[in-house]
């Protein structure tokens, strides 16, 4: 049974089977292969090339930065006068007009002290009148204490005549002597009068009222006491927006209080803190544009109008000392300044906005431009090094 079994299993087993060869590709295929990857890439290396000489010639020109705000003159509103508020007429971040009322103080007082001021000055402008009057009836006394005077001189050389011849009697003559004494003391004591009014009236008898300095100095005050009744209505200096207002109708204000602020809106500019090293070819007047983060899709116009002659760590409070030990290099950066073009339909543009700057400096670089510099540089290094 064995043994059958063998001699089946046997007869049924196969032949030697032959692995079959494998067969290699072409030749052809690889050097098609080569072809296809030299022509997919021989376009790259031009446009590489293509590529960089434009950003060489265009990325120059252009000067960006993002450290850039938007600034304005914020005005501080404060007061002039004394007095306890009566009215308040605007409100936190209303828009005002230049010349609009913003608040009031109680002008009573102040009325009060223009009303003694104008009566002051009218009582002056009687005195220099009076002054006046004085001098005129003084020349006109004086006159009159001339006429005497040649009346008593006459009158005593008649009396001394008849005294001599005797036929005048004694008391006659020294009445008449006494009388002449008495008038010329008259008369110099009219002289001493209208000097002393011709002094208060400056030596000028013909003195303006309103030029003499009592009137002068009552006019100063009678303007100050109006000045300060002026001032009790504080308006607006300029277009702007109020903030910071914290100010109610009652609470006394002492001269000089800071009560709010006033943010310009007529008066806007752009200040970027640009690096020096960014700086070699910007000037003035070149013409630039930005973008405020707030509003990413409106470009303004704009243009380069001043540039700070310092950099901002010269103006700090403890400027930097270069001089110590551990310096490090650190690139400084300057103020530039840039107008703002609001055209109608802009969004508005608030102070301390973040924008970004473009700069076109007009600068071009070639490549011509550039072989030329690397030639120059290469004959500077051969002339240096390899001297003839």
């Amino acid at each position: 049974m064995n043994e059958a079994s063998a001699s089946k299993t046997a007869s049924m087993a196969p032949a030697d089977v032959t692995r079959p060869t494998p067969v290699e590709p072409p030749a052809t295929t690889g050097t098609l292969r080569k072809w296809v990857r030299r022509i997919l890439l021989a376009p790259i290396v031009p446009l590489l090339i293509v590529a960089g000489g434009w950003a060489y010639e265009n990325t120059g020109r252009y000067i960006s930065t993002e450290n850039a705000y938007v600034k304005t003159n914020i005005t501080p509103i404060t007061t002039i006068v004394a007095g306890p508020v009566v009215e308040v007429a605007v409100q936190e971040n209303q828009h005002v007009k230049t010349g609009e009322l913003l608040f009031r103080i109680s002008p009573d007082l102040y009325i009060f002290t223009l009303e003694a001021a104008e009566a002051d000055l009218a009582a002056a402008r009687i005195q220099v009148e009076g002054l006046k009057s004085d001098l005129r009836q003084y020349a006109v006394e004086l006159k009159e204490a001339s006429e005497r005077i040649r009346f008593n001189e006459l009158k005593f050389e008649r009396q001394k005549t008849l005294e001599s011849k005797n036929f005048g009697r004694r008391a006659m003559m020294e009445e008449a002597e006494y009388n002449l004494a008495a008038a010329r003391q008259h008369e110099r004591a009219i002289r001493e009068h209208r000097r002393k009014a011709l002094i208060n009236l400056q030596g000028n008898p013909d003195l303006p009222v309103e030029k003499h300095p009592s009137v002068l100095e009552k006019t100063a005050v009678r303007n100050r006491a109006a000045k300060n009744l002026n001032d009790t209505s504080v308006y607006a200096p300029t277009d702007g927006i109020i903030s910071n207002l914290n100010l109610r109708s009652s609470e006394y204000l002492e001269a000089g209080d800071h009560v709010f602020s006033l943010v310009e809106t007529s008066n806007l500019w752009v200040e970027a803190n640009l690096k020096e090293t960014q700086l070699t070819f910007i000037e003035v007047g070149q013409e630039a544009e930005f973008v405020a983060d707030s509003y990413p899709d409106a470009v303004w116009k704009s243009h380069v109008t001043t540039i700070s002659p310092a950099t901002g760590a010269e103006f700090a409070l403890l400027p930097p000392q270069n001089a110590s030990g551990n310096w490090v290099k650190v690139v400084q950066r300057l103020p530039v300044r840039f107008s703002v073009e609001q055209k109608e339909g802009m969004p508005a543009l608030r102070a301390g906005m973040t924008v970004t700057v473009s700069i076109d400096t007009k600068r071009e670089r070639t490549i011509a431009g550039l072989w030329q510099d690397i030639l120059a540089h290469y004959r500077e290094l051969r002339d240096n090094h390899f001297p003839s």
